[in-house]
């Protein structure tokens, strides 16, 4: 049989592409060339997860950056909703500023390495995060920690675990962020209970060990709090999170609040303080 009556409602048809493009993505590309109505359905399903690296070399640029030359910004701004932005140049550049600025529909976003540069607030303040993984020093350069700026104050989830000096850190700073739940970072047991007193609406607290400390350390006693997950060293890589996340499967913050529901409150047992993530997994 034969006719338009063969022919799918839009929406139907439209459910179907879409729902394709999200569980296969590896097949949005091909997708692209049935008909234009279908790029025009897919091609924002393809933008909306973006993992970019930037590298020392110039000529490894071109390819990465020809979308953002070639679409217009209120594009990106509109479709592209979670940035992973790996920069291993010497110092900032041009392509740096042209994504961050073409990208600033952005909720969920995570850098890696780059140039410390004293412009990046300035991009962040376009944007209204829900998550944000960075590095403290990348984030304000050599300016006094100031949470209270417009650009934090949408931020739910908060991966700071690469910054290297959170000693000038007080519970007052993660106080000014009025929408944060989820906190991941090294720090002593004196702030850590200090940040879980002063933030009432933190549900999950996730403290990463530095390498060589034993888990039955002072911090076992001394916090005492069902929200604080403990990882041993090593044992999270944003890399590898960010691409569990993209394939839909469970990332640090899911299996954290997996662990703090089943624990319940039992801080007492020390196989339930300690999130092996391994195991979570496997």
């Amino acid at each position: 049989m034969s006719g338009s009556g063969d022919t799918l409602p839009p929406e139907l048809e439209r459910y179907i592409f879409e729902l394709a493009a999200r569980l296969y993505p590896a097949t949005a590309p091909t997708l692209l060339r049935v008909a234009q109505r279908v790029r025009l359905w897919i091609e924002p399903i393809i933008y909306e997860t973006l993992t970019i690296v930037l590298e020392t070399q110039r000529n490894a640029h071109a390819a990465i950056l020809q979308p953002f030359r070639s679409k217009p910004a209120a594009f990106f701004k509109k479709n592209v909703r979670n940035l992973l932005l790996a920069v291993r140049l010497d110092k900032k550049n041009e392509q740096f500023d042209l994504i961050l600025s073409s990208c600033s529909g952005v909720v969920n976003l995570a850098l890696l390495g780059g140039p410390t540069c004293r412009s990046l607030l300035c991009f962040l303040a376009g944007m209204k995060l829900q998550r944000l993984a960075a590095c403290l020093q990348d984030l304000f350069f050599t300016s006094p920690i100031d949470f209270s700026l417009p650009c934090f104050a949408t931020i739910t989830h908060l991966d700071l675990l690469h910054s290297t000096d959170s000693s000038k850190l007080t519970a007052e700073d993660f106080a000014a962020l009025p929408a944060l739940t989820h906190l991941h970072l090294y720090m002593c047991p004196a702030l850590m209970n200090a940040v879980l007193l002063r933030c009432s609406g933190l549900e999950v607290l996730v403290h990463t060990q530095f390498p060589g400390v034993p888990r039955k350390e002072p911090q076992r006693r001394q916090v005492r709090d069902p929200r604080v997950v403990f990882l041993g060293a090593y044992t999270h890589d944003l890399w590898t999170d960010w691409k569990t996340r993209i394939q839909g499967k469970l990332d640090l913050w899911a299996h954290a609040d997996r662990f703090v529901r089943r624990r319940n409150g039992l801080i007492d047992d020390e196989t339930e303080l300690w999130l092996n993530l391994e195991k979570e997994t496997s």
